[in-house]
C-alpha cells in the first residue's frame, strides 16, 4: 500500500476524469484556491439527441462516437470536470478551480485525498476545500463509498463522513472471490479477471499468457480472448485494449461484450489512442473510477504535455458499423 497515489507512464491510457473523478497529478502540502469560476456549461441538459449528432458531418459517423462540439450540446457534470495539470487544478475550460504541490490527487467519490502542511492526510473535495481532516498516515481513494487508511499504526476503511467502515471494494459481488485473480472493483455489473495459463503450440512447445474476462455479480465467467487488458464497466461500457492480434487498438464495449466504437479512422489523427495522455496510471483506472459518465460521454486530452486540449466524445449505441 502506497501513502500516495503514483504516476507512471502506461502504453495505452485514456484522461478521461470527469465529474468528481478527476486526473491525477502533482499536489501537495500548501494549497491555494483561486475565484470560482463562472458557470460556464452552457446548459443543464444531461441527454443530447444521437440522431442530430450523428447528422453534423464533423462528427464520426460510423465510428460508434460523436465529438460534442457545441456547448449547447454539453452535460451539466461536465462543470464538475477537474484535471490536474502540474498541480495547478483546472476545469474543462482551462480556468484554474485552485493550486496544490508535492502530491498526486486522484479524485473518486467526489473527494481525493491530500497532504496537509502537518505530513499527514486528509480528504479534499473538487473545489479544494477538506472534507475529512489530516489525520491519516496513509490514505487510498474512495471505491464504491469506502477507503482505506492508515491511523497510527492501525489500518481500516472509512466512508465519506470520516468515520470507520465496511469495506466496500467488491459491494455487490455474490461470487467466489478466491476463484480467479481479480484485480479490479465490482462497478458496474462485472468484476475483472486475469488468470495465469499455459497452452502447447503445434510443435508442442509450452508457452505462458494470461487469461482475461468478467465475472458477473453471481459469480458467472465470460473470458474475453484477443485482450491485453479490460477495464471497469462504468455506466453501461468498458475500454478494452486488444493484445498483438488485434494491433493493441482500444475500443469500448456494451455490457453484452459487444464492440460499440472504432477509433483506427479518426480523420485528424492516425489513431485515437495516439492522442490520448496519461492522466490515470492503469492501476487506478482499475479502481473503477468514473471515466465514462452517464450517458455514455467521455474526454479525450488532445494536448501537449502541460498543454491540454480537452475534446467531449459520446459514445452512440447503434451507430458502430464494422
Amino acid at each position: 500500500m502506497r501513502s500516495a497515489i503514483s504516476k507512471s507512464a502506461v502504453s495505452v491510457i485514456i484522461s478521461v476524469i470527469l465529474s468528481a473523478f478527476a486526473g491525477c497529478g502533482a499536489s501537495g502540502s500548501t494549497m491555494s484556491t483561486a475565484e470560482k469560476p463562472a458557470d460556464v456549461t452552457g446548459t443543464e441538459t444531461d441527454t443530447v439527441s444521437d440522431s442530430a449528432l450523428i447528422s453534423d458531418p464533423k462528427n464520426e459517423a460510423g465510428n460508434g462516437y460523436v465529438i460534442i462540439r457545441n456547448e449547447a450540446d454539453y452535460p451539466s457534470c461536465l462543470k464538475d470536470f477537474r484535471y490536474d495539470c502540474g498541480g495547478k487544478v483546472i476545469d474543462y475550460w482551462g480556468n484554474e478551480v485552485f493550486s496544490v504541490t508535492e502530491d498526486d490527487l486522484l479524485f473518486s467519490c467526489g473527494v481525493s485525498a491530500h497532504r496537509f502542511e502537518n505530513g499527514l492526510y486528509g480528504y479534499i473535495d473538487i473545489n479544494g476545500e477538506t472534507v475529512i481532516g489530516p489525520v491519516f498516515s496513509e490514505a487510498r481513494p474512495f471505491v464504491n463509498g469506502s477507503a482505506l487508511v492508515t491511523e497510527n499504526g492501525e489500518s481500516y476503511y472509512i466512508d465519506l463522513n470520516g468515520n470507520k467502515s465496511e469495506d466496500k471494494t467488491h459491494e455487490g459481488y455474490h461470487g467466489d472471490l478466491t476463484k480467479h485473480d481479480f484485480y479490479s472493483t465490482f462497478t458496474g455489473k462485472y468484476l475483472i479477471y486475469q488468470d495465469g495459463e499455459t497452452y502447447r503450440d503445434a510443435d508442442g512447445t509450452e508457452h505462458a499468457r494470461v487469461k482475461y474476462g468478467y465475472s458477473d455479480a453471481d459469480g458467472n465467467d465470460t473470458d474475453m480472448p484477443g485482450v491485453s487488458k479490460l477495464y471497469s464497466f462504468k455506466n453501461g461500457y468498458a475500454l478494452v485494449e486488444g493484445d498483438e492480434t488485434a494491433h493493441g487498438d482500444l475500443y469500448f464495449i456494451n455490457e453484452d461484450f459487444e464492440r460499440v466504437t472504432d477509433f483506427s479512422d479518426r480523420h485528424e489523427n492516425r489513431t485515437l489512442d495516439k492522442t490520448i495522455v496519461n492522466a490515470l496510471d492503469e492501476s487506478n483506472l482499475l479502481l473503477g473510477l468514473d471515466y465514462i459518465l452517464e450517458g455514455g460521454y467521455f474526454v479525450v486530452n488532445a494536448g501537449r504535455p502541460g498543454e491540454p486540449e480537452f475534446e467531449l466524445y459520446k459514445i452512440v449505441p447503434g451507430s458502430y458499423h464494422t
